[in-house]
């Protein structure tokens, strides 16, 4: 029988082409050019990265571009282990965390405004009852579990755009919410060293699919 099967077309083709190329390529790196990162390029990454789905739309990241020299040394000092000197290396580096008390107070701004005022106030009511049956613990941990899903975005598209990351989970999380004037309620992903790498960092070493896979 002949082969039915519809193919790609050359738009799909070079579009898979890219997604693999930007998902190998991808490194954390640590050491990183001397040289600025456009505030642009960062606006753009951040752009691309907030297409990123959650749950309700909610979009609860949020993110601090640190940038100065000054800025950037303070921030390296509430930084622990080898993060310190990543960050006193990188020319820009991005604090992402999230306040679920934020969010719920804002809820009506993440609905479209197409449904118009009515339905976005009927929505956003229900969704802030449900949501305050949480206790703070619960709301923190829901927020930030959402983060995780842009963090995972942010990496590649800083790749394709053609920068380098590697995300920090060593840092004092008082002391970035003292040094940044977030409130006490905001909690801390990660804080992000992006620029041009200066080394290609360490190859893959993952896990095969069959490894970590089960098929049903």
């Amino acid at each position: 029988m002949p082969d039915t099967a519809e193919k790609p077309s050359a738009v799909e083709e070079v579009n898979a082409r890219a997604i693999r190329s930007i998902a190998e390529s991808r490194r954390s790196v640590r050491q990183f050019r001397d040289e600025p990162v456009p505030d642009a390029d960062i606006a753009e990454m951040l752009r691309l990265t907030g297409l990123a789905p959650s749950a309700s739309n909610v979009q609860p990241w949020r993110w601090a571009v640190v940038r100065t020299p000054d800025m950037l040394a303070r921030l390296s000092e509430v930084m622990t282990g080898n993060n310190v000197r990543t960050v006193e290396g990188a020319p820009a580096c991005i604090v992402l965390y999230s306040d679920g008390q934020e969010v719920l107070a804002n809820i009506e701004q993440i609905l479209h405004p197409g449904l118009g005022e009515e339905e976005i106030a009927k929505r956003a009511g229900n969704m802030r009852r449900n949501l305050s049956t949480r206790t703070p613990e619960q709301l923190v941990n829901w927020a930030k579990t959402q983060t995780y899903i842009a963090l995972g975005q942010f990496v590649l598209v800083a790749r394709g755009l053609g920068y380098d990351s590697v995300t920090m989970g060593g840092f004092q999380e008082e002391g970035i919410r003292e040094l940044l004037g977030l409130s006490e309620t905001a909690s801390v992903t990660s804080v992000l060293a992006v620029g041009k790498r200066l080394q290609d960092g360490f190859t893959h070493h993952r896990h095969a699919v069959e490894r970590v896979s089960s098929w049903f």
